[in-house]
């Protein structure tokens, strides 16, 4: 297990300003973790169409357009839609946020965010997001302590118990 920083990842850019990807299962994928900054301005969201996507806002806010719907996410809002959704942004400032996109057809998906002190029994693919310094967890009998946009992927598939410390983004699957 290897402790990555979201400031190691490459950026690929988008419309919108720029694209970090943390995880993908495959090239054709059926799970997608990133990270994406939206640059002040207006911007439409990419299409995945067969896919679901969960939307995080790490940093600052930004107002959101479905259709006639408005919705106004500030840090740490959770925002839930189908990837064939025509989503546009408007925002005054950078924002950052965290991405889960996946294939409802071939995945089985949970995300929670944590606050606090938690337990996990899982078999489980897992992937822990730090949100900030010092949240910690301990896995395997083994203290880990991670900075803020830290993450680790642990994807066997092996019973685990890990206990959480902190804030963090867990997302898990099979």
């Amino acid at each position: 297990m290897k402790k990555i920083n979201l400031k190691e990842i490459s950026e690929k850019k988008w419309s919108g300003g720029i694209t970090k990807e943390l995880y993908r299962d495959t090239e054709d994928f059926n799970i997608r973790i990133s990270s994406a900054s939206i640059e002040p301005g207006s911007s439409k969201f990419s299409d995945f169409a067969r896919y679901r996507r969960i939307l995080i806002i790490l940093e600052n806010k930004v107002r959101l357009t479905r259709g006639n719907e408005l919705i106004d996410l500030c840090e740490n809002d959770v925002f839930s839609f189908h990837g064939k959704d025509e989503i546009r942004s408007e925002n005054e400032k950078k924002v950052l946020d965290f991405n889960l996109i996946w294939d409802p057809l071939n995945v089985e998906v949970n995300l929670n965010k944590i606050y606090g002190e938690s337990n996990l029994f899982t078999s489980q693919k897992i992937f822990i997001f730090s949100l900030n310094k010092g949240s910690n967890f301990n896995f395997n009998n083994k203290d880990y302590t991670l900075d803020k946009y830290d993450f680790v992927k642990i994807l066997d598939r092996e019973y685990k118990n890990i206990k959480f410390k902190g804030e963090f983004i867990l997302i898990n699957w099979k």
